[in-house]
């Protein structure tokens, strides 16, 4: 399947098209950075297709993604703020 027929699935499924790249823009960085896939893969699968294909399964929502985030940005201001004790 290619990432038009992808693209277009998506949009089924998040009809607002900025709602849908901020999604897959988020979701492809934490892919990128070690985060499991949570659907069935390959090595040629990449990122991209990844974060398309859970948005149509239902693997990925909003809340998850923003969740994650605010993970990731507590555990650097953490890493920061032990820096400077050092």
């Amino acid at each position: 399947m290619g990432y038009e027929e992808l693209k277009s699935r998506a949009l089924e499924k998040i009809s607002n098209r900025f709602l849908l790249v901020k999604m897959l823009s988020k979701r492809i960085k934490q892919l990128d950075k070690g985060a499991d896939p949570l659907i069935e893969t390959n090595e040629s699968t990449d990122s991209m297709e990844i974060a398309l294909r859970e948005i149509i399964e239902d693997k990925v929502r909003i809340a998850e993604i923003k969740k994650e985030d605010e993970i990731t940005e507590d555990t650097d201001k953490e890493k920061k703020g032990a820096n400077k004790k050092e």
